[in-house]
């Protein structure tokens, strides 16, 4: 007798839902085959698929096969309803008409599926590296360094989150393989083009391969500045390099109690506020809590400056505007935020960062 059970891959971007057809009394090692069949991008062996119910207990609801949680999974990353049902797999010798004899036929999702073994990110960009880079890293920073938008061009604070978000004008240079691979992730086709003839291999190894590690939850804040660094500070300073820019930790910057982490310098002029906190907890009436509230504005005329703030893996970029012409208290609008211990938002955040680049040396005339 043949049992239609409906499957749903986890851990990879944009997967929907979809049925394979199984001997109900064959071992549920079989549903693999089915599987990859269904799926021929899954190149690994069958030992390297887990298997799980898509249910709590043996007494449980089936997950719901609309269920808001499925929309969650467009990034690739697992939610935590997920996560909980991943924490034992399926015997894999065991009967499937034992296992899903009380599968209802629709509407629901009976197998929730892992990839095991992976290669992190970083491990992709590494592996794809060629070894030369015969200069086309630097053409791509100069043409991307013309693309600066003019003082009079400032996209207006409302607008700072799209302009964030959009594509480079001129995109940077993988190999093929590193492009397909990228792919599965939403931001990468807005920051790359493919090309074996004229890789950027220079940006791979100075900021693809950090920007791509693999972010672990630690225990200390130290451990978490150097994926702070290399997300937001390594990145301008690649890009803006011979522009004077120059970084500092706990630089003052107006003189008072509130003295930031963290400080981006255009020949002296902050461009780039940051606030950083690690797993500890921190004090309510903590400036960085309050993110900016406690920061005087002593940069005149300008339209904005950009802050960013960090609690553990997650990174918020802020416009910093000045409240009114006649007040020096600063008003901070949150862009956007990004959880580097995802793969997806940390390529989100380098396309952000990336444009960024391309506004601040107009902030830093208007100072």
């Amino acid at each position: 007798m043949v049992t239609t059970l409906t499957c749903l891959l986890l851990g990879l971007p944009d997967e929907e839902p979809f049925d394979i057809e199984v001997d109900s009394q064959s071992v549920v090692d079989t549903v693999k085959a089915a599987i990859k069949a269904k799926n021929p991008d899954i190149q690994c062996p069958n030992r390297k698929l887990r298997l799980y119910l898509a249910k709590q207990d043996s007494g449980g609801a089936w997950l719901d096969s609309q269920d808001s949680v499925i929309s969650e999974l467009k990034t690739g990353e697992i939610p935590a309803k997920l996560e909980l049902l991943t924490r034992k797999s399926i015997d894999p010798q065991a009967l499937v008409r034992e296992v899903f004899s009380d599968a209802p036929p629709n509407k629901a999702i009976h197998v929730l599926v892992k990839v095991i073994g992976d290669k992190s990110a970083s491990a992709v960009v590494k592996s794809v590296m060629p070894v030369f880079d015969e200069g086309w890293t630097s053409a791509w920073k100069k043409a991307f360094n013309s693309e600066q938008v003019l003082p009079e061009a400032l996209p207006p604070v409302d607008d700072l989150g799209e302009f964030l978000d959009s594509e480079l004008p001129v995109k940077i240079g993988v190999p093929e393989s590193f492009y397909t691979w990228s792919r599965q992730f939403w931001y990468p086709e807005k920051i790359f083009k493919a090309t074996d003839s004229e890789p950027c291999v220079e940006f791979l190894h100075q900021v693809g391969y950090r920007t791509l590690c693999p972010v672990y939850r630690q225990d200390t804040k130290a451990s978490y500045i150097s994926h702070w660094d290399d997300s937001i500070r390594h990145v301008l300073e690649f890009v803006l390099r011979g522009q004077s820019s120059r970084y500092s930790i706990d630089a003052p910057l107006d003189g008072g109690p509130a003295t930031p982490d963290f400080v981006f310098m255009l020949d002296s002029v902050c461009v780039l506020r940051g606030e950083e906190a690690g797993p500890k907890p921190i004090l309510v009436d903590s400036p960085r809590f309050r993110k900016f509230d406690q920061v005087r504005w002593t940069h005149g005329n300008v339209p904005y400056l950009f802050g960013y703030t960090t609690d553990t893996s997650i990174v918020s970029l802020y416009a910093l505007t000045r409240q009114s012409p006649d007040s020096n208290q600063i008003r901070s609008r949150r862009l956007d935020s990004y959880n580097i211990s995802s793969t997806d938002s940390r390529f989100h955040l380098l396309l952000a960062v990336l444009n960024m680049s391309r506004l601040l040396q107009s902030i830093f005339f208007f100072q």
